[in-house]
């Protein structure tokens, strides 16, 4: 049930990315910004990675 929540806001911050062209993306201590228009790889890796964590916290846990 929890994970399954998790899960749901993690695809909702994904939606909320996506408009803007925006995604933070946390290492470590601190935290980076990607721009799609700055750094496209960058920004749809970043995408990627949490799209298949929304997926595995709703499926898998």
């Amino acid at each position: 049930m929890l994970f399954d929540l998790l899960g749901a806001l993690l695809a909702l911050y994904l939606a909320y990315a996506l408009a803007p062209g925006e995604v933070v993306a946390r290492s470590g201590p601190g935290a980076r910004r990607y721009v799609r228009a700055e750094s496209p790889r960058g920004y749809w890796g970043v995408i990627a990675i949490y799209a298949a964590l929304a997926v595995a916290l709703v499926t898998v846990f």
